[in-house]
């Protein structure tokens, strides 16, 4: 089973590896106590099971988990390949359900990861290496941009995957016009290229009001009567009973996002993966 992601945003801030000569290098892996261990089991077994107890124990206080190692245990790849998905999971922002939307949506999503914060923390205006590509893919049409954050996905994607092991994984969007210009359509196309993994076309075929004034809970009923019309939405092949990636370019409040995730399980979809490039730090839309 996919760990559920119990906050609204996680960030990884506090892996800590400590080493320790007076013991001859005996390490500590210290995280924070939700969803993380997990992550870290499915991504590392073979390292668990060398630890002292095989498993992630918690901390007396219970706000942290560890595994304790003996000395040398753990070879120098080991160390290298920890610290280098401590340095791509302390940039990715892990998103559940917010204050907002979790009176609309339950479970929809299985699980959601943005690569990073539009802006960087503590300086507003001042672009993270995605937000600033997604500012140059969207209004400078910078196909260098577009190699930045397809790659970003890409590697999510294929790391989510070997965790997951999910079955029939196929790659979607959020319904659009049928228009090449759609970023997430530029973005779920070359991460399909990249990747080998089916792109499924997502495309819209009736009006739909402008959404970005309307309050979260009328945005959610508006998604439901867009899904519920028959021939409104056409998806260029079926999704029962595979794991969708869902990739978009931006999460704010979450409401598109969770929105086509259930439309997706009504439809037999057996899991949704939301994989988007970036978080901004409210989780309210435009109200």
């Amino acid at each position: 089973m996919i760990p559920r992601i119990v906050k609204s945003r996680m960030w990884l801030r506090e892996f800590n590896i400590s080493q320790y000569p007076e013991d001859d290098r005996t390490v500590f892996f210290i995280t924070p106590p939700e969803v993380y261990p997990d992550l870290f089991c499915r991504r590392f077994p073979s390292i668990v099971v060398k630890s002292r107890h095989k498993e992630w124990r918690a901390t007396k206080n219970g706000k942290a988990s560890f595994l304790s190692f003996e000395p040398d245990v753990l070879s120098e790849e080991d160390l290298e390949a920890v610290t280098e998905w401590k340095d791509r999971f302390s940039q990715y922002v892990l998103l559940g359900l917010n204050q907002h939307i979790e009176s609309v949506f339950s479970a929809e999503l299985d699980f959601c990861l943005a690569l990073d914060y539009t802006f960087i923390a503590g300086h507003p205006g001042i672009h993270t290496l995605y937000g600033g590509a997604i500012y140059q893919l969207k209004h400078q049409n910078n196909i260098h941009a577009l190699d930045t954050l397809s790659g970003g996905l890409s590697k999510a994607l294929m790391e989510l995957n070997q965790m997951f092991e999910p079955q029939s994984p196929v790659i979607s969007i959020v319904p659009s016009p049928a228009t090449p210009c759609s970023v997430p359509r530029k973005l779920a196309r070359a991460i399909s290229r990249q990747t080998g993994f089916e792109f499924v076309d997502c495309s819209l075929h009736c009006d739909k009001q402008n959404l970005k004034n309307l309050p979260i809970s009328d945005k959610a009923r508006e998604w439901n009567h867009i899904y519920a019309r028959p021939d409104c939405v056409k998806r260029s092949a079926d999704s029962k009973g595979k794991t969708v990636f869902l990739i978009d370019d931006l999460y704010r409040s979450g409401t598109t996002l969770w929105s086509c995730a259930k439309y997706l399980k009504r439809a037999g979809a057996t899991c949704v993966i939301g994989l988007v490039c970036v978080k901004n730090f409210r989780d309210t839309d435009n109200r």
